[in-house]
């Protein structure tokens, strides 16, 4: 099986309403192994009092409306901080940029880099990270390569956004995102930001603070525990394909193999080599 690619087709659809988080995840829209199970169906609603984007990225990220991780911080608002500092113009992923940075006790745990050509948007945002006695370690970058104006529904004609960009990290993780449409400012429904019971089909498991209260919809438990048999047998098929012998670099004239098993994090990313 070595070069045979196992592809998976997930679907899970997020929101935060600004209390409470949803978390919709849908039955496998394609698999390796034939499904028993109807394709992209709604499984399971989790319900809860976290934010579920907090922890992935997104487009908004490449433009300061959010600074990952540093809690409700906005580029603006960074922008304020008395610690900030412009260096100067600086080429930057083919742009030439105002270089500003955080300065705190000699070292710059957070760097900006503003295209004047696109309305001062960021080319490329880091923040970084400085342990005692070891070396500089980035924590996420962001770089922008390509901009394009979409129409602000708000008035004003149109506005810059970031359509091709990638982020990186201190696990080495690399994402690359492409913008195909947007509306920016349109009017949205309030409904948007939430996901409501009523609105999904019989037999899907509705899990409310962290498995504190279990529900199902159409109280059809016996629906969903039926599918959940026929998904838990597929994902025992899919387990043994994902068995493989890797071998190991030969020493001398020997050749050992070690028996590898994929983990559930390998199975997110939508492939496994084998």
């Amino acid at each position: 099986m070595n070069g045979r690619q196992l592809r998976f087709q997930l679907h899970e659809l997020k929101a935060f309403d600004g209390i409470q988080s949803y978390s919709l995840m849908f039955s496998r829209v394609t698999s390796p192994v034939e499904m028993e199970v109807p394709s992209d169906i709604p499984w399971e609603l989790n319900i809860g009092g976290r934010d579920e984007i907090a922890d992935h990225y997104y487009p908004w990220d490449f433009t300061g409306l959010r600074l990952f991780r540093m809690g409700m911080r906005t580029l603006p608002v960074m922008l304020r901080d008395p610690n900030i500092r412009i260096e100067g113009l600086q080429e930057m992923n083919g742009g030439n940029c105002v270089h500003i940075v955080q300065l705190i006790d000699g070292v710059r745990p957070f760097g900006v880099w503003l295209d004047p050509a696109h309305d001062y948007l960021p080319r490329g945002i880091e923040m970084v990270e400085f342990p005692p006695g070891k070396s500089p370690r980035l924590l996420h970058g962001f770089d922008v390569s390509e901009f394009e104006k979409f129409p602000d529904a708000a008035g004003g004609g149109d506005r810059w956004f970031p359509i091709r960009a990638r982020v990186r990290n201190w696990v080495q993780e690399i994402k690359d995102f492409e913008v195909t449409e947007l509306t920016i400012n349109p009017k949205i429904d309030a409904s948007r930001f939430s996901i409501r019971k009523d609105s999904l089909p019989e037999g899907v498991k509705v899990t409310t603070g962290s498995g504190v209260s279990e529900t199902y919809t159409g109280e059809r438990r016996d629906l969903w525990e039926d599918r959940k048999q026929l998904i838990d047998a597929e994902d025992r098929r899919i387990a043994l394909l994902l068995r493989t012998r890797i071998p190991s670099p030969p020493v001398g004239n020997d050749a050992t193999g070690l028996l590898l098993k994929a983990i559930g994090a390998e199975l997110i990313g939508g492939a496994k080599w084998l």
